[in-house]
């Protein structure tokens, strides 16, 4: 399972994916067998678009070698397409290769692509999932896949608004959230301590703390800890500085 999270906000772009594969396997006995395997990059840098890409869904994509890690291919699509011109070239480049490799794919798949635009010489955020699926985490309809533009070349629609993007098995995440950032808010009010902090690194951090608090709240509830290990995580100021580190 995966757990994807991405957010353009007046601070800039932040993005965060949790690194964790997971697989289940037709025994010969009929039984079905799972292996959690830990260290995927389901998020990667595109430095020269500076912008990122994270992925959610199948963590296999078919290939002319055969099946190969979906986070291995992206970064044999990262490392073909140096030097294209524009965030929307690539992620036209990527549905291509997608329907290309996967075809009639029965398994969902998609992918966030985050940066900035020029346009009347200023720079604007712009967002695409590519996916070939659509509806909630607990009911998917399967077709082509698509090149969804979500946000730019736009201003964003107020000074403290931001917009969110979640996929993956977000069901836990979506529940829980509106709750807790409710609770933060009370304590905003009464102490003045504010989560996350008020800018770029702060909205990062505090995305990455969702993903480690799901897969926390898996644990314990005597789940597999399907969604965690280590969260990678990116971060685009609007004025072009990238950082990319992971906790």
């Amino acid at each position: 399972m995966t757990l994807i999270i991405s957010e353009i906000s007046p601070f800039g772009i932040a993005m965060v994916a949790d690194t964790t594969y997971n697989f289940k396997e037709m025994m010969p006995s009929g039984a079905i067998g799972s292996r959690v395997l830990n260290g995927a990059s389901k998020l990667q840098y595109i430095p020269y678009l500076n912008a990122g890409i994270s992925m959610w869904g199948t963590g296999r994509v078919r290939s002319i070698t055969g099946e190969i890690f979906t986070d291995m291919w992206v970064e044999d699509l990262i490392r073909r397409y140096q030097g294209i011109g524009s965030l929307e070239s690539f992620a036209s480049a990527l549905r291509e290769d997608l329907e290309r490799a996967m075809g009639q794919e029965d398994r969902p798949l998609g992918f966030h692509l985050a940066g900035y635009e020029e346009k009347d010489g200023h720079r604007w955020p712009a967002f695409f999932h590519v996916r070939n699926c659509e509806g909630d985490y607990a009911s998917l309809e399967i077709h082509d896949f698509v090149l969804g533009r979500e946000v730019g070349p736009t201003k964003l629609p107020g000074d403290e608004e931001g917009l969110i993007w979640y996929n993956g098995d977000y069901g836990l995440y979506k529940n829980v959230r509106e709750g807790v950032e409710e609770g933060l808010s009370r304590v905003h009010s009464v102490s003045g301590f504010e989560i996350p902090h008020p800018s770029l690194e702060g909205r990062t951090r505090y995305l990455a703390a969702w993903v480690r608090f799901i897969s926390d709240l898996y644990e314990c509830s005597n789940l597999p800890r399907e969604i965690g290990y280590e969260v990678d995580c990116l971060a685009i100021l609007p004025e072009g500085e990238a950082k990319v580190f992971r906790i």
